[in-house]
């Protein structure tokens, strides 16, 4: 009875030493974003005026690092938004994976050439204050307003697995200004340890 004990001590520091026995289940991993998305229709200056975007990169983030991604079970995104116009505005978030293809990309159409994809739409963005100079109130959208948006959720898997993709913001209008900022990208993510 001795030697069965020892054996099976034996056995399982040897199991949990060799990373054999892996935990599975549903963590939330949440990625803060440096920088923001600002478009401006009436800008022609620089694409990040005109089209914005931002890297989002996990790849330094310890809970994507210590866990095997295999799917996810849903998604959002934290943010605070700012509608520059006295108009409301219907936004949209697309993703691609090709972080130096970036240069090339000056509107949906381009993100589709690219092989992107939308990830969230039907995002409303407030209208501005009806006044010159007053800058216009920000409005912070949660995980629960913009989980039941979420799309194309196995080409979004892909894209976390990968670790680094590129997020654009995007308006249905054709004149629009706004600014994603404070964005914290964030999925329940099923997989082992």
């Amino acid at each position: 009875m001795k030697k069965l004990l020892v054996f099976t001590l034996v056995l399982m520091t040897g199991i949990l030493l060799n990373g054999c026995g892996l935990t599975s289940g549903t963590l939330f991993i949440a990625q803060d974003v440096d920088g923001q998305i600002v478009s401006n229709s009436a800008s022609s200056s620089t694409l990040d005026e005109a089209f914005g975007h931002v890297i989002v990169n996990f790849t330094d983030n310890a809970d994507w690092q210590d866990y095997n991604i295999e799917g996810i079970e849903d998604g959002c995104i934290v943010m605070d938004v700012w509608n520059e116009l006295t108009t409301t505005v219907s936004g949209e978030v697309w993703i691609t994976l090709d972080t130096l293809a970036i240069s090339g990309i000056n509107s949906v159409a381009d993100i589709e050439a690219a092989g992107g994809f939308r990830v969230f739409s039907g995002i409303l963005i407030p209208a501005g204050p009806d006044v010159p100079g007053v800058d216009p109130a920000t409005y912070h959208f949660t995980c629960a307003e913009t989980f039941a948006l979420l799309e194309n959720v196995d080409q979004l898997v892909a894209a976390m697995q990968q670790g680094y993709f590129v997020a654009w913001g995007a308006a249905n209008e054709d004149t629009f200004n706004f600014t994603y900022d404070g964005i914290v990208f964030g999925a329940h993510v099923t997989g082992s340890l």
